[in-house]
This record gives C-alpha cells, structure tokens and sequence, in this order.
C-alpha cells in the first residue's frame, strides 16, 4: 500500500504528528496536533530535502509506517515514535528545517540540539542531531522592538542538517516543558520494522469488503488508525480525531460514525468512541461542541444522534449492566436538555440557536435567521427516546421503558403535525413559525432516518423528491441541484458528506427501500474511490474532494457502506 500524502496526512496510531506533502520538489509541512485553534492550525515547520543531483526529482513514497525520499543515490526515511517525535534518517540527502513565519522563534542549546520555541502551540521543539553535523541559519525578522539585532533569539529560524559520512539522524521531539536529555537513541531499522507490524496488525482486522474495493478500504482503514491520538487531558479514551492536519479535534456527532466503523472489528473500540463526549457532559446534560485534549469548545453543541448509534452498536454486541446504566443516565439528560434549553418558545419543539448546532453549519435553512426548529432535530430525538425505551427494558425498568416509548410517539405526531406542510418537511423559525416555501436543503429529508416508523406515505413521497432534486452521478447534494442557492464548494450548500449520507442511507434501508439504498451507497464509495482521497466533502456534480483531507467520517461511511452495503449485495 502507498500514500498519496496531497491527498492523506501521514501519521501514526497514536501519534501527534503528521506530514502532508506540499506542491514544491521535495517539501513536506509539519503538523503537530496541539492547535489551539480548531479548523486554522498552520504547519509548525517546513521541511525541504536537498539532493546534489540536480538533474532528478525528488521522489516520495509513503508507506503506511514510514516516508520514503529519494533522489539519484540519496535516500532519507521519516518515522514517528510515541506520541511527540518524528525520525528523519537520511542517507546522502540535507535538508532544511524550517519554523513556519509566526509561530514562534528558536536557538541552539549546543553543537548537537536546537531549541524551537513554538509560540502558537505553547510547545517547545527539541531537535537533536544524533548523526551527522548541522548549522542554524537565523533569519531575524520583525523590528527593533521585538527583536534584538544581537540577540540569539531569531524569528522564522532555518536548521540545515548535512550529512557526515553519507549519514545523518535527526529526532524532533514535541515537549510542553523544556526537555534537554533524551534519555533514549532512535534505532531506525527496529523502529520502522515494529511500526510496519503495529500497521499490518491493525489492517488485518479490517471487516470483509468486496475484494476490487479492497485498496479504497484499505486506504480508509489507514485514515482511521493514522487519526488515533492517545487518551489525554480532556480525551478521555484513545481517540480518533476528525483529521490529522486543520481538524485535529473530535466533535459530537462525528465520532458516533467512528465509532460503528470501528466497531466492526473491535466492539470495545467502537463503545469507546460513542462514550467520548459523555465524559465531558456537563450538569445540565449538555455535552460539548468538539476538544481537544487541552482545550473545550462549548459555544455551539452537534445534533443528538447518539441514539440512533446506539441502538446500532447494541445490534452488534452486549454491554454489562454498569455501561448500559452510565449510557442511559446520560442519554437521558442529554436528551431532556434539549427540551429545558432549545425550545425556545416552550412549543415542545425544539430547535438550534444557529447552523453550527445542527452539524449543517451554513444551510440554507438558516439563512432566514436564528433559533430554527427543523424537522432533522425532531426525527433524531424520537430516535433517541426509542434507544431509551430499548436500554430501559434491558436494564428491566419496564415503566419507564413505557414512558419513553409514549414521549417517542407523541413526538413523532408533533412532528407531523408541525412540520409537514404541502407534502413536505419544511423548516420553521422558533416563535413566529414563519417558514420559506421553497425549502431546497437536504436537512429537510432528514426525518427518512426513522425507517419503518416514518409514515408511508410520506415515506414515499420524500423519497420521489430525495431521487429527483437531490441525486446525482455521485450521491446526494446537501442542496437541491436545481437551487438558485446550489454552490459547487458551498460547504453545506451543495457538496456531498458523509454523515448526511449514511443517516438517509440507513433510513431508506430500514424504511424499505434497499434497492436505493444500495445505489447511493455505491456512487458514494465510486466517488471516494475516484477521488483517491477521504476529503471532508465532495463536489456533487463532479466528484472532486474538497476541503479537509484524510477526513475519518468519510473514512469511516465508506468503510460502513462496503461492509455493511456492497458487500451482502453481491451475494
């Protein structure tokens, strides 16, 4: 297997490095998964080989344990060890370490080890050449008042590494305090050998997939165990995060399809994942935005799905009592928050305060304003009372098991009831209940997630509308493709994801309709397939990745979909 690292972050399980491959010759940008700030972290450094030969390209292969770098007789091998340190070892090839304009400034501490200061980060980057010889080359930017003309202490500094006798061994170590002495010596040959078998090990758990899918599984199945970050601070298990270079965060909703990814091989993983945000949950039921390990996004939440991916884990597998009570007291709270703090106008209702709680940030159902009630959080919530009512009767406590399948109930007819107009869901503002008559976001047909417990004929006629305005070549637009509001790469204003996509997947298949259900799976993983890449979305009309790269949602809805999809529909 190779990567292309354009298109795929390299890392490792574990992890909090990466390197992603630039346009230039022989560039690559490295990420360190300490941002402070979600979604604009920049690179640390800038990391340039340089080869005699002038006449060749430098070549990089990328193999799932190590990067491989070549040019004419040079040869250099990057791999990561633990959570903070990259191995550059390099045979007849100099390269130049670069910290990225801004992020902070750095000095020598010795002949051997150079001292980056990452302000950005709040990290320090010890760099020790442990073979072969350096020189600093300081570029002193900025003005008087910031830097001193003879100070040692210089922005944007470069390290140039040579080789001496043909070789050169290089550590980079992440520290969040200084840390001079490393205590141990980096054995190249041994260190790639163990993180090739800590890959091989990982892959051949990968559930069954058609076998001409089997390179486009793999490759997924490579984004999920490279987006493994190691339980700290606020992750409070090993946990796969969105991505491994902007999004190096996990969300609330995001992991619930991690989690049945992962659970297809291991069962106890896949819990894990669902767990995450409810380790943070707050008093009032709550549960954060997205985190990091040092850092709590509470401004916004995600939509409560977490229902529905329970209820599917617990198809596959049996929880001890102690595990199914913790999920239930936090489901519980969970849910009737939504009821004390987004019903604005106490209809029994609830609704988002803005498009970023929906997880559909910039829908166009938003666009006529705040505090939206839309059909989508309705659907999810009469999900989430049903998984009640489920965990409920295993725990034996028929009563309230009784109690929440009646709330589900009279939901769902709320749900009828309010948002049904004119053969159609539409999404009303809070209060006044205005809504917009064209309503051409796919949010709308949401509620399709309910299956067999969506009435049938509204079943049917949302799924006429569903083929007819939103289907394309390559799976479902998140806005009508006959929109005056259809943007190419409108974020949810067009483009394809994944999450929306398994959800009415599911709901069509359970709601009956299989022979759809297994045609927009498979123009999904063809476009995933196509594009060679899991991106954050994807162009509907064109197939073309967009945004994020190595994205583990769409990592994980292709692996769901070949697994659970393709493969029983070849049989």
């Amino acid at each position: 297997m190779q990567l292309d690292i354009k298109k795929t972050p390299f890392s490792r399980k574990g992890s909090a490095i990466s390197f992603v491959e630039t346009q230039y010759d022989g560039q690559l940008q490295v990420y360190s998964m300490a941002s402070p700030v979600v979604g604009v972290i920049n690179p640390v450094f800038d990391l340039q080989f340089k080869s005699d030969d002038k006449a060749d390209r430098i070549k990089i292969m990328a193999k799932p344990h190590v990067l491989c770098l070549s040019c004419g007789k040079g040869q250099a091998y990057i791999y990561l060890l633990g959570t903070n340190e990259a191995i550059i070892w390099s045979k007849g090839m100099d390269f130049i370490l670069g910290l990225t304009k801004g992020q902070g400034f750095g000095y020598p501490e010795n002949a051997s080890c150079y001292k980056f200061v990452v302000i950005a980060l709040r990290r320090y980057v010890m760099v020790e050449v442990v073979r072969g010889s350096s020189k600093g080359v300081f570029k002193a930017e900025g003005n008087s008042d910031s830097v001193c003309d003879h100070s040692v202490y210089h922005h944007s500094p470069e390290l140039r590494i040579m080789c001496g006798e043909n070789e050169s061994l290089t550590r980079m170590k992440f520290t969040v305090v200084e840390d001079r002495v490393c205590r141990t010596l980096p054995h190249p040959e041994k260190d790639i050998e163990a993180a090739e078998k800590e890959w091989e090990e990982f892959l051949s758990k990968m559930p069954a997939v058609p076998e001409e899918r089997r390179k486009s599984a793999e490759l997924s199945w490579y984004t999920l165990w490279s987006c493994f970050l190691k339980a700290s601070g606020y992750i409070k298990y090993d946990a796969v995060l969105m991505s491994k270079r902007y999004f190096a965060a996990v969300w609330s909703w995001d992991h619930c399809f991690n989690a049945l990814a992962l659970s297809k091989s291991d069962f106890n993983a896949g819990i894990e994942q669902f767990l995450l945000p409810f380790a943070l949950q707050c008093k009032s039921g709550v549960l954060p935005d997205g985190w990091q390990t040092d850092r709590i996004i509470w401004t916004y939440v995600k939509p409560p799905i977490h229902g529905w991916c329970i209820k599917r884990l617990l198809s596959q597998g049996h929880l001890e009592t102690k595990v199914l009570r913790y999920i239930y007291n936090h489901l519980e709270k969970w849910t009737d928050w939504w009821f004390k703090f987004r019903d604005i106008d106490r209809d029994g209702i609830p609704n988002y305060v803005d498009g970023k709680d929906s997880g559909w940030d910039n829908a166009t159902v938003f666009d006529k304003g705040f505090c939206m009630e839309t059909p989508d959080l309705s659907a999810y919530l009469v999900i989430q009372m049903q998984a009640l009512a489920d965990i409920a009767l295993r725990l034996k406590e028929d009563r309230q098991a009784l109690l929440w399948q009646e709330k589900a109930a009279k939901l769902l007819e709320r749900l009828y009831e309010h948002f049904w107009v004119n053969d159609m869901f539409v999404a009303k503002t809070s209060s006044s209940h205005e809504y917009n008559p064209a309503q051409t976001s796919l949010i709308n047909y949401m509620p399709l997630v309910l299956g067999q417990d969506l009435d049938k004929d509204k079943f049917n006629i949302m799924v006429s509308r569903l083929t007819r305005d939103f289907l394309t070549d390559n799976g479902l637009a998140s806005e009508s493709i006959h929109s005056p509001h259809y943007e190419s790469e409108g974020y949810w204003r067009g483009p394809i994801w994944a999450p929306s996509t398994y959800l009415l997947v599911d709901g069509l298949w359970r709601g009956g309709r299989k022979d759809l259900a297994v045609d927009i799976a498979r123009r999904f993983c063809d476009m995933v397939e196509r594009a060679g890449g899991n991106y954050e979305n994807y162009d509907a009309l064109s197939g073309k990745g967009l945004r994020e790269i190595g994205y583990t949602w769409t990592a994980s809805v292709n692996i769901l979909f070949l697994t659970e999809i393709l493969l029983p529909a070849q049989k």
